[in-house]
């Protein structure tokens, strides 16, 4: 459990289907052993990273518009997440709402599952998120 932070970039491929370039991060401060002491020094703060592009498909509804996608991704996070750090490839898939407050002004709330398989080790990452948005273009 931890705060998190997303940005994406999404051009039209045509009238529902979406690029769309997600960019995640999240921080665990909360996490049991990273507030402990290890052999008289603090451990790491866990951490990941997500570069996952992907497409989308929208369905443009008046004001709402509901969305799932599927992507391919890299990750990468700390030894205080898993002892298997670094860089790795991964899937994932979102599903969404966005309401279009006006042509360029929009909240959303979004839920994304991350899988990376790595030495064995599968690596799930989800998010749940609320947020904002500006959007340039017609």
């Amino acid at each position: 459990m931890g705060p998190s932070l997303e940005g994406y970039l999404r051009t039209g491929l045509g009238e529902s289907l979406d690029f769309d370039l997600q960019i995640l991060t999240s921080v665990h401060p909360f996490q049991a052993d990273s507030n402990s002491e290890q052999a008289g020094s603090k451990t790491e703060t866990p951490w990941a990273l997500g570069i996952a592009p992907g497409l989308l498909y929208r369905w443009d509804v008046f004001q709402f518009v509901p969305y799932a996608g599927f992507g391919l991704g890299f990750y990468s996070w700390n030894n205080a997440v898993s002892e298997s750090a670094g860089g790795h490839f991964g899937a994932s898939g979102r599903v969404g709402l966005d309401y279009l407050l006006s042509r360029s002004v929009i909240l959303s709330v979004q839920a994304s599952v991350h899988v990376v398989l790595s030495d064995g080790l599968q690596v799930p990452w989800l998010q749940l998120g609320v947020g904002a948005a500006h959007a340039w273009g017609w």
